[in-house]
């Protein structure tokens, strides 16, 4: 063991050997995509299909005919479409949370796709009534 590095190495070896991690199991995926893609079954749909999630800029973002100009001028648009998701933040449930009406009002809209769609998922496995102990992991990317 020549350095600290091949030391860590070889006693971490050791310490898997004699007491494995515990084992995992991915019960459940939940993601949400522009296309209105919100389960692995639509992403493999929209795949099969060759299509994709481009649409209009809809009405409830902001006004694109304010904002659009074909050209690249500074505080315009250059094109009328993007990828948006098709579901209305506002519709969330808090209850499962224990959260007041002024902490949901405060959330950012992330926030509320993110909790919901744990709620889904909490809901779906069991943990909400008490029959299966849980742990959960939640990962938010916007890079692609």
């Amino acid at each position: 063991m020549s350095d600290a590095g091949d030391w860590d190495e070889v006693s971490h070896n050791r310490s898997t050997a004699t007491n494995p991690p515990p084992p995992i199991a991915i019960v459940g995926m939940g993601l949400r995509l522009p296309g209105g893609v919100n389960s692995a079954s639509s992403l493999w749909e929209l795949l099969i299909s060759k299509k994709n999630g481009r649409c209009f800029v809809p009405a409830s973002r902001y006004n694109i005919d304010a904002f659009y100009k074909p050209s690249k001028t500074t505080g315009s648009v250059a094109s009328r479409y993007g990828y948006f998701l098709q579901e209305d933040v506002d519709k969330f449930d808090a209850s499962i949370f224990s959260m007041s009406k002024a902490e949901v009002d405060r959330l950012d809209p992330q926030q509320r796709l993110l909790l919901r769609w744990f709620g889904n998922a909490w809901r779906m496995e069991g943990s909400a009534t008490g029959e299966v102990e849980t742990s959960v992991a939640m990962s938010e990317s916007s890079e692609m």
